[in-house]
């Protein structure tokens, strides 16, 4: 065969590849956001609450929301500060980690406030509503294709079970 029709074969032969190549990707990231919408549990839509339930719950998601709006107005100013240190000519290393340290901080408040809302909201709740509650937390968590444990081992790690997340494998 002549080098010419060898390399249009070749050509003609990756493209055809990269063709096929596209459908499997598309294929496998719709398959996976569909995959994550028919799991979704969302508890608002399928979950009653008491009218007493209801109340004291949003009651105390509200005061949280404006504490965590202020914590992370905080945060972002924090972030510009060491910014502004890092961009420094010669860095004060002690300033940057102080800094570090300060943001951690708020952070870590933000996760101990969402998690004392999560023990106070799942408190006034019965088992079933429980069930549904961290089954949709779950779902949110870990979805299909969303960098979880399926992708490169990276991610949440969520496995089946009620508290047994990042157990067992």
């Amino acid at each position: 065969m002549s080098e010419r029709v060898k390399t249009i074969f070749l050509i003609f032969s990756l493209a055809i590849n990269l063709g096929v190549l596209g459908i499997v990707a598309y294929s496998w990231v719709t398959s996976s956001l569909h995959t994550a919408k028919e799991t979704a549990v969302f508890p608002e839509k399928i979950m009653t609450l008491s009218g007493f339930q209801k109340e004291e719950i949003e009651k105390k998601r509200e005061s949280l929301m404006s504490t965590m709006i202020e914590k992370r107005r905080t945060i972002q100013a924090q972030r510009e500060a060491l910014l502004c240190l890092l961009m420094a000519p010669t860095p004060d290393y002690r300033a940057i980690s102080t800094k570090m340290k300060e943001i951690n901080q708020i952070q870590g408040g933000i996760q101990q406030a969402a998690v004392d809302q999560i023990l106070f909201e799942t408190q006034r709740m019965t088992p079933d509503q429980r069930k549904l509650y961290f089954t949709n937390i779950r779902t949110r968590m870990c979805r299909p294709g969303m960098m979880g444990s399926g992708f490169l081992g990276i991610g949440p790690r969520c496995d089946s079970g009620e508290g047994t997340a990042g157990k067992g494998k």
